[in-house]
């Protein structure tokens, strides 16, 4: 199944939303009772998955708008969500099913039959952190914490994270056009291409040693989304030359009255930590594959922790 798909029917499901609270206190058998917690598990995740996956687009729209305070307000709203469904998900089940806080063994039975509910999805390691931290708050036992995992890029995604553009030297301002063309603002740049021109020069320099033979681009790959936070907007990519060597292309993007405009280009992977850092506040991404997007960013900063990156 395909992330667009499970994506929409996570929306058709959401809207046939069953009282499973309701199911549960009519319920006769205990086997019964941890059927129903886990489906209603299940339905409280993915409703809270559509929210939290809508809020990149919206932090999108507020850029193009120019409007930070409700940039600032996704921000909170993204991390409050998640706590806010399970603290109430949590009342709701000890409520309902107060042996839940008590038993254990009973938590090991509504987990065996969440697994296969959730098993194949492209959120599936999502989905068990939700499980898990509802598990906390109802049993109150001691935090374990789970382990990112990545098995490697899933077929047929890597068109759907990644734009590829050619390489040749010099790179040209054409490259760089389409290259900021990515979020497909729905306002338009303040002057597209002396911004384009002025970007390249700014990457041929930096790749160019000054030497007899000039720098051999195979390839610049490019995350296929824009990164939003705050006032700003980035694009994120790889610079990769004849050899292995590799480059991070961070390019910084404002928006004034008169347009969006380049407000700097970086090249080092210690700019791109810097503009990373856990210290700033995190981004809204435009692309919903966060696996492959992480182990993108892996790639950008090697020896900044892949879970991180996740983050």
């Amino acid at each position: 199944m395909t992330n667009n798909t499970s994506q929409t029917n996570r929306h058709s499901e959401a809207e046939k939303h069953v009282d499973y609270v309701a199911l549960i206190t009519r319920a006769a058998k205990d086997d019964e009772m941890i059927d129903l917690a886990a489906h209603c598990i299940l339905q409280e995740f993915d409703a809270y998955y559509v929210v939290s996956r809508a809020i990149p687009a919206l932090a999108q729209q507020a850029f193009e708008q120019r409007d930070p305070q409700e940039s600032l307000s996704l921000s909170i709203r993204r991390l409050n969500i998640y706590r806010e469904t399970i603290v109430s998900l949590a009342s709701k089940l000890g409520r309902v099913f107060p042996m839940l806080a008590h038993d254990d063994q009973l938590w090991f039975k509504v987990d065996a039959s969440y697994r296969p509910l959730i098993q194949g999805r492209y959120e599936e390691e999502l989905a068990n952190a939700f499980i898990q931290s509802v598990r906390r708050l109802i049993y109150r036992d001691e935090w374990k914490p789970l382990e990112y995992v990545f098995s490697g890029e899933r077929a047929g995604l890597h068109k759907q994270v990644i734009r590829q553009f050619a390489g040749g030297w010099p790179i040209a301002p054409d490259t760089i056009t389409d290259i900021l063309s990515i979020p497909s603002f729905s306002v338009p740049y303040r002057d597209l291409a002396k911004d384009a021109t002025l970007v390249a020069e700014r990457v041929n320099s930096f790749l160019d040693s000054g030497g007899d033979n000039p720098p051999v681009v195979e390839t610049i790959q490019v995350i296929d989304a824009g990164f939003f936070r705050n006032r700003g907007a980035y694009l994120v990519g790889l610079i990769h030359l004849q050899g292995g060597t590799r480059h991070p292309l961070v390019i910084s993007l404002e928006n004034s009255e008169a347009g969006i405009f380049v407000h700097a280009v970086l090249t080092s992977e210690a700019d791109a930590h810097n503009i990373f850092s856990s210290t700033l506040a995190n981004f809204h991404v435009t692309n919903p594959y966060y696996h492959e997007l992480a182990a993108i960013l892996h790639a950008v900063m090697p020896h900044r922790p892949l879970g991180l990156h996740y983050s």
